[in-house]
């Protein structure tokens, strides 16, 4: 059966119908960007699950911001942005350093996958990836007031910090490192019964880490250029 939702997201901005922009100087730095603040109002029909189901969309105060930071000489800088900011969904960028030389660049993200809001089971958590059924129950004649409503979604977290250095004007050094967290819990199984009996869905718990490390020199001669990279993933 195909699931489906139709829903209306109405943002309203508080500050002037959208983001105020502002400049000002703070000792020897100048501070510019924009900031956003405002309400959200959802509303939906059908599957909920479906509708938010790669965003935290609820009723609420959101906000966004972009500011940069600046020396007096321009030389050197700071930005940082904001997206979401206090959702499942949020992302957040870090960057700076010195124009022409050298750049460090940093990142943290969340994004869920709803799978249902609405499922329910009779298993028991037993230990950290282990589920059993309670003593009282009977699959032939499953006791309702036994099953309990259990999340099927998926964090996903993403962590990134990487480094640019120019070590000449045609050598550019570049290093990242970056970890991806996966937590879920979902349905791993059923344990079918009788034809028109019922059948019960097993919990799963997902866990993994992902984590990559990136080296790279890229040399520009003229209209071409030569890149060497190293690329290592690891899983945890």
């Amino acid at each position: 059966m195909a699931r489906g939702a139709t829903g209306v997201a109405l943002a309203l901005a508080l500050l002037y119908g959208g983001p105020a922009t502002a400049q000002t100087k703070i000792g020897p730095v100048t501070l510019s960007g924009e900031a956003e603040l405002g309400g959200r109002v959802v509303w939906h029909s059908g599957d909920k699950a479906k509708f938010e189901e790669y965003r935290d969309l609820v009723d609420g105060v959101i906000g966004n911001f972009d500011l940069l930071l600046e020396n007096e000489e321009i030389t050197h800088w700071l930005r940082g942005r904001g997206e979401n900011v206090g959702y499942d969904d949020q992302r957040y960028w870090l960057e700076g350093g010195h124009y022409g030389r050298y750049q460090i660049e940093a990142f943290y993200g969340e994004l869920p996958h709803i799978f249902s809001d609405s499922a329910r089971t009779p298993y028991l958590r037993a230990g950290e990836r282990t589920f059993e059924l309670p003593p009282t129950f009977n699959i032939a004649a499953p006791d309702q007031a036994l099953f309990h409503e259990v999340d099927q979604e998926l964090k996903w977290r993403e962590g990134r910090f990487g480094t640019k250095y120019h070590l000449g004007e045609s050598l550019l050094l570049e290093t990242s490192y970056r970890i991806q967290d996966k937590r879920a819990t979902g349905n791993w199984g059923m344990n079918f019964g009788s034809p028109g009996g019922t059948f019960t869905s097993i919990p799963r718990r997902f866990d993994e880490r992902i984590h990559e490390s990136r080296v790279g020199l890229d040399w520009q001669l003229g209209e071409a250029s030569i890149l060497g990279e190293y690329l290592g993933k690891f899983y945890g």
